[in-house]
């Protein structure tokens, strides 16, 4: 040991590990910010600078206008996806719902993975691990929550690989999210 008394390693020991911790967390790499996304339908916050871009995308038999928030730190990636549903869609009785779980299950299949049964229900953690990665490479996973609300469809994802993303700054993520009503 370093000579001081057993009792003031521990008090020094018991004070700094902690500290030490709490600074490792703090990553140099997260800038975090609060934005609203989505056309203003979502409160979040992105560890890095944030870029929109947009593009129609067939979902199911429809053919949606989705737009993603998107900010990189590393290989981890952090999204916010909007797509308000097309007006066939908001009158129909069950499509809504139709094209959430189309959405869930594509999270699924982004990663190689078969949809549990049942889903998970939207607004909940999914936490997704994909197949083995590219040779020796960790496999991707990622952590997101869906919710469809009348008018729209909303995914929040951060995804990565247990070297690029930890659980926290995931969590951290996904969890900020909030819808605005």
């Amino acid at each position: 040991m370093s000579g001081l008394p057993f009792s003031w390693h521990r008090a020094l020991c018991a004070a700094v590990l902690p500290l030490a911790a709490l600074l490792s967390a703090c990553s140099p790499d997260y800038n975090w910010r609060e934005l609203t996304v989505a056309d203003g339908q979502v409160q979040a916050i992105f560890p890095a600078r944030a870029s929109t871009e947009s593009r129609d995308l067939p979902l199911g038999d429809q053919k949606i206008t989705f737009s993603l928030t998107t900010a990189t730190v590393g290989d981890a990636l952090f999204a916010v996806g909007y797509a308000p549903l097309p007006p066939a869609a908001q009158g129909a009785p069950g499509m809504p719902r139709q094209l959430g779980e189309t959405l869930v299950r594509s999270l699924y299949a982004n990663l190689g993975v078969e949809p549990p049964l049942p889903l998970p229900a939207f607004g909940d953690d999914i936490r997704i691990t994909g197949r083995s990665g590219v040779a020796g490479r960790a496999p991707p996973w990622l952590l997101a929550r869906v919710w469809v609300t009348e008018r729209a469809l909303i995914e929040v994802v951060a995804m990565g690989t247990a070297e690029s993303l930890s659980p926290e700054h995931a969590a951290e993520f996904v969890r900020a999210a909030s819808i605005k009503r």
